[in-house]
């Protein structure tokens, strides 16, 4: 019987501090993912800067050839 009741406590304090630790885990997980996703935006967004500028100098080299008669 002591036993069960101390398991419960156990439980009991272990719940509690979950609940308090949640939303700081919570807002640090946040944080983390937040900080990722726009690294990975400033990624994509160099990635794809570059390829228009690719295809750009590509589009005007062609076109170069066409209108020095």
């Amino acid at each position: 019987m002591k036993l069960c009741v101390l398991r419960g406590v156990d439980v009991a304090i272990n719940e509690g501090v979950e609940l308090a630790n949640r939303d700081q885990f919570e807002k640090d997980t946040h944080e983390v993912i937040d900080s990722f996703a726009q690294e990975l935006n400033a990624k994509q967004v160099e990635h794809i800067q570059s390829a228009v500028d690719v295809w750009f100098n590509d589009t005007i080299n062609v076109l170069a050839n066409y209108t020095s008669d």
